[in-house]
Formats: structure tokens, sequence, C-alpha cells
């Protein structure tokens, strides 16, 4: 068990493990980044058949009656939340909403840039950038109304 996650045996050995990871990088003075993430390790089991003569072995072997092949563990949703840090499940309505506010007056900042410019063929690159960056801001919108189905 590292840092509070489970560790699963897995058919033919070998195990699959998952852990929470975190990194802080500062960009700017006074302002950091911090990432977080969930690292499996699912790295394939080794086969004993990948060699030839094990191979020739197992194919003139007569097949099992009622061979079903092992399915793989994969962790349940239960495990992957035990090796999520607490304050990542702790609602902060503060940032929630000033979420939405960035993500709304970008939006509308967006959309003012938007009428200034020109419907002309030698606009085309500004009309090419301006839909690369509202689609993106745009993205935000679309991102917290789709966790907000979630709950989350």
């Amino acid at each position: 068990m590292a840092n509070g996650c489970p560790s699963q045996a897995r058919p033919g050995g070998g195990c699959s493990r998952i852990e929470a990871k975190q990194t802080r990088r500062t960009v700017a003075p006074g302002w950091s980044l911090t990432s977080r993430w969930l690292a499996a390790d699912l790295s394939p089991v080794p086969c004993p058949a990948s060699d030839p003569l094990s191979r020739s072995k197992l194919l003139q072997q007569p097949a099992p009656a009622a061979a079903a092949a092992p399915l793989p563990s994969y962790p349940s949703k239960a495990e992957l939340l035990a090796c999520l840090p607490a304050d990542l499940l702790q609602h902060k309505p503060a940032k929630a909403w000033g979420s939405l506010a960035l993500s709304l007056g970008l939006s509308l900042l967006a959309y003012g840039l938007g009428t200034r410019i020109p419907l002309t063929v030698a606009a085309s690159p500004l009309w090419l950038l301006y839909g690369l960056i509202t689609g993106t801001v745009a993205m935000g919108c679309w991102v917290l109304a789709h966790e907000c189905g979630h709950g989350a």
C-alpha cells in the first residue's frame, strides 16, 4: 500500500498500483501552478507463450474444456476516490462562481472583439485567430456546464 492506495495482484503475476501525484511549478513571481493526477501501473503481464519453445508446447496440448480467459483487475471507483487528496473532494463555492464569472467575462470580451473585425478577405487571418481564441474561451463555459451536470 503506497500513499494509502491499494495494490492489487494481477493474474499471472505483477500488480496494478494506483497512486496520486502532485507537482507545483512557479510560473511567475508569486504565481504557481499545482497539477494533480492519478497514475496507474497497467503494464502488460509477461506471457509464458511469448517464447517459441513454450508456444510449441502449448500448441501440442489439448485445449481445456471450459477455458475462460482471466479478466484484468481494474481498480474500483472507491479505490480511485481513496487515492485523491481530501481537499479535492471539497466544494468551494467562491472558486466555482469565480470560474463562472471569468468564463462568461472572457466569452463576452471575445464576442465584443469579434464585432470589431471587418468582413473582408484581408481580415481572414484575424478571423482564424478570432475563431481559435473564441472557441478556446467558449470551451471553458462548456466544461463548467458539463461538470455541473455531474454535480461536481
